[in-house]
């Protein structure tokens, strides 16, 4: 019997050890919760933690998103840094000492040059108190749109392709009364294109090639139109004008034709 009542009160104890054991656990756990919470807490947004800037363009000025906060905690903090996730996004702050209760601001400014497609850059704010962890992450989100400078060069969209021109002139022969006008595009869009010129518009007298026939994304191309000054029937009056409509490209014929003329005295 004594040695049973000493198994029970083993039992006990190493009952009782675990109940301690759990509750020290429990204690740590939320004690470093509620110390989380309360470092999340040292600063309260009044703007909140994200701004939706909307949609930019790669060309638009630099511009500034202010964050509004004020110190909710119980004692007098400094802000000590604010890191960005992107150089295209630059921090300020107030630097002043801010006693409990007292507000100040931080001043993101987004620079969209060189970054279009889709915004997410974040911001984390570090205090005296807390020079090794951040106690808050703002963000900024959006779009940036390409910027429309990279077809300066080529001001005229027919639908993924773009030219420098669309009116081309002739005023004379060569030698072996050929002539030939060279239009240069680009392929502004994701997919490779492939232009010809519509056969059925054309003169007998005019041919159209495209160097290379098929126009990866991105890249540049070039457009021939050749007269043959030999193939052009007498008593034709000049000018002699006519459309060269293009195909292969998603846009109505009237938005696709290059307007070609053959002066007088060709």
């Amino acid at each position: 019997m004594p040695v049973a009542m000493a198994g029970y009160k083993l039992i006990l104890s190493q009952k009782d050890g675990y109940e301690k054991y759990s509750l020290i656990t429990f204690l740590l756990i939320w004690i470093a919760t509620h110390c989380a919470n309360a470092q999340e807490k040292i600063l309260q947004f009044v703007t909140g933690q994200e701004i939706n800037i909307g949609t930019l363009s790669e060309d638009d000025e630099a511009s500034a998103y202010r964050f509004v906060f004020h110190n909710s905690s119980k004692r007098s903090i400094k802000l000590t840094k604010v890191t960005t996730t992107c150089g295209c996004t630059a921090a300020q702050f107030t630097q002043k000492e801010l006693n409990p209760g007292e507000k100040g601001e931080i001043v993101l400014t987004y620079h969209p040059d060189g970054h279009p497609g889709k915004l997410y850059t974040r911001a984390f704010v570090y205090t005296d108190q807390s020079s090794s962890t951040p106690v808050a992450e703002l963000v900024l989100t959006g779009m940036v749109t390409p910027s429309k400078k990279q077809w300066r060069n080529f001001p005229y969209k027919m639908g993924d392709l773009r030219l420098r021109r669309k009116v081309v002139h002739f005023t004379e022969a060569g030698p072996e009364g050929i002539a030939a006008e060279r239009l240069t595009c680009i392929n502004s869009g994701n997919n490779p294109l492939t232009v010809t010129a519509m056969k059925i518009l054309l003169p007998d007298y005019v041919t159209v090639t495209v160097e290379p026939e098929v126009i990866p994304a991105g890249m540049e191309a070039n457009i021939f139109i050749k007269v043959n000054k030999h193939l052009i029937p007498q008593g034709l009056k000049y000018p002699l004008k006519f459309p060269v409509i293009l195909e292969g490209i998603s846009s109505m014929p009237s938005e696709r034709t290059v307007t070609v003329s053959i002066e007088n005295g060709f």
